[in-house]
This record gives C-alpha cells, structure tokens and sequence, in this order.
C-alpha cells in the first residue's frame, strides 16, 4: 500500500522515501499504453509535454499549464535524461 507514500512538489516528487528530482518521466505499467508525460519543474516554466503514438506528423503535445501527475493508473517515474535534441528509442 503506497498511500501516503507519494508526494508531489513543485521541484520532485518523492516515492516511497525516494525523491524524483523533475524533469521526470511518468510512465504507464501497461506497456499497450503508450501515451508518457514529461513533468517540467516550476523553476524552468513547468508544463508537461505528452508522448503519444504518431498522428499524422505529431507523436508529441506540450501542456505549459498541467502540472499534476494522473492518477487514473499505475505508473512508474523515472528521472529523465536530456538527449540535447537526439531521439533514442528504447
């Protein structure tokens, strides 16, 4: 039982004891499940940007106002590493 074992702030999450500095990766258990959002910390303007499978030319959205991770689902969060502009598919 994770309940009160998860806390958002503006700058990480914590889990269980363990912190998840943002930007942060939060995605689906379900591995069909392919949409995974990208949490930005307040300190660089915060948003989130949602991966999704390719429609027509997007595969990407930008929200600058969501800032609250879902809570519909099971998720893993990762931190996420910056690529400098490089796609690497895992």
């Amino acid at each position: 039982d994770a309940e009160g074992q998860f806390a958002v702030h503006e700058e990480y999450i914590e889990v269980r004891g363990i912190r998840i500095n943002k930007p942060l990766v939060e995605k689906p258990i379900n591995a069909e499940d392919h949409n995974i959002n990208i949490y930005y910390p307040d300190s660089v303007g915060g948003g989130c940007k949602t991966l999704f499978r390719k429609v027509g030319d997007q595969s990407s959205a930008f929200d600058p106002e969501r800032s609250s991770l879902r809570t519909d689902s099971c998720y893993i969060y990762e931190e996420f590493l910056p690529t400098e502009g490089t796609d690497v598919k895992v």
